[in-house]
């Protein structure tokens, strides 16, 4: 089949400065009383410090450029500043930790516990050593609700739900012109199938400043609810008769070098074994893509959402792994979803990235077949293939993150797992879900 060309073109890799940093600190003076230093943990908590204008710019003056935070610096990246349209005088600018007292002052140690580093290792590796650049573009679907009820089944989201007045679309349309205002490209909301669901179409960016975006975008949507006397929640299931919420994510794989041809038509050499290594260690990398319990009431087979079993298609959405535009250079790309609003975006693009490097560093070849139509749990057991290991076995992907960040990681997503699932039965169990996510 011929290639054809299909949608919107962006240069790769691509960079779309925030309409703040473009202009010099000393002219952010007249438009901004607040900073917010923000970062998301290993429990996908955004957390952040708030600092007056004067005192930030002494800080970005020092020799230093950040504060001290515990044991750790909580350094700035000025580039990523962004105005918070929704907060009076306000911006967002994203921070990551390093060495407090570092052996080599020219050079600190990123922290191993800081998701923001370990994806931003990830990537440069990936251009350094394999020539490899990434665009990353995200799908937000979240559900308002009436702040005092835990399940809200009041509004129905059909095109109905968005008519004029309404306070959906009064919502709705205040989150798009606050993420125009900081510099994200929405493509496009609409509302969802489920009873007050909604989603975002956000354009893509490279893999650091996608889930930078991402941060900005959730505080976005939760703010401007809040606002509106209603809460938003990503949470990944509500109910039990109806869609549930993902944050599927789309990634595009670029060789700086021109690629081969591969075995499977269509696909590059390069585009096949990260496809081949995404796939090999999917049941291992849920863990940070699907990070709590309620994660996997979303993933069931026969419902669209991706269903429980390792396989791709093309343009198949019973499936994990979806092949969209297969025939274009311009915009193909590989949805995930088996992604959803629990994941620390950082840590969730870490582990996509890095087990498609696997695969592309060893060059594994690509042995699934696409399932282009049906659902894998509809198929024979000799047919389906896949497998269920779990991170801590998995020792490629213990190597790339590091055995302390693992362990780590494995240690905190335990406690939060438990003390979701610890509230007092069901109902109570999902309001400190919607409350914290």
């Amino acid at each position: 089949m011929s290639t054809k060309e299909y949608g919107v073109t962006y240069d790769r890799p691509q960079s779309v400065p925030t309409s703040l940093s473009r202009k010099s600190l000393q002219g952010l003076k007249t438009l901004i009383d607040f900073v917010q230093i923000v970062w998301s943990d290993f429990t996908n908590t955004t957390r952040c410090r708030v600092l007056p204008w004067a005192y930030f710019e002494k800080l970005m003056q020092s020799s230093q450029g950040h504060g001290a935070e515990g044991e750790w610096h909580l350094a700035i990246d000025i580039d990523t500043i962004r105005a918070c349209p929704y907060r009076e005088r306000t911006a967002m600018v994203m921070g990551w930790f390093q060495e407090k007292w570092p052996q080599n002052p020219e050079k600190p140690l990123d922290c191993v516990y800081d998701p923001r580093s370990i994806l931003r290792r990830i990537v440069d590796e990936a251009r350094r050593t394999a020539k490899v650049t990434f665009l990353v573009g995200f799908e937000i679907e979240f559900t308002l609700l009436n702040r005092d009820e835990p399940v809200n089944k009041k509004w129905f989201s059909t095109a109905g739900s968005l008519r004029s007045g309404a306070v959906e679309t009064t919502v709705l349309t205040a989150i798009a012109n606050s993420l125009k205002d900081g510099g994200v490209e929405l493509q496009m909301f609409h509302a969802e199938a489920a009873p007050g669901q909604y989603e975002l179409v956000l354009g893509p960016l490279p893999p650091v400043e996608a889930a930078d975006a991402i941060i900005y975008t959730r505080e976005t949507i939760y703010n401007i609810a809040s606002d509106h006397k209603l809460r938003a929640t990503m949470a990944p299931r509500l109910y039990s008769d109806n869609c549930g919420s993902a944050m599927h994510t789309h990634v595009s794989v670029s060789a700086l070098e021109t690629s081969a041809p591969s075995p499977t038509p269509s696909l590059n050499i390069v585009e096949s074994t990260f496809l081949a290594g995404l796939l090999e260690h999917l049941p291992a990398i849920q863990v940070f893509t699907m990070a709590l319990p309620p994660s996997y009431d979303r993933m069931l087979d026969g419902i669209w959402s991706g269903g429980t079993y390792v396989c791709w298609g093309d343009s198949n959405k019973e499936v994990p792994v979806r092949l969209c535009n297969r025939y274009s250079d311009s915009s193909r790309n590989f949805e995930v979803k088996c992604v959803d609003g629990l994941a620390n975006p950082h840590l969730a693009l870490a582990a996509i990235l890095g087990a498609g490097m696997l695969g592309i560093n060893s060059r594994r070849a690509l042995n699934q077949k696409d399932m282009a139509f049906g659902y894998a749990a509809g198929l024979d057991e000799a047919t389906r293939k896949g497998t269920r290991s779990r991170l801590a076995q998995d020792a490629s992907l213990v190597t790339l993150f590091g055995e302390e960040t693992i362990k780590g990681y494995l240690a905190t997503n335990k406690i939060v797992a438990e003390w979701l699932e610890s509230a007092g039965g069901k109902d109570e169990n999902t309001r400190r879900l919607i409350e914290h996510f």
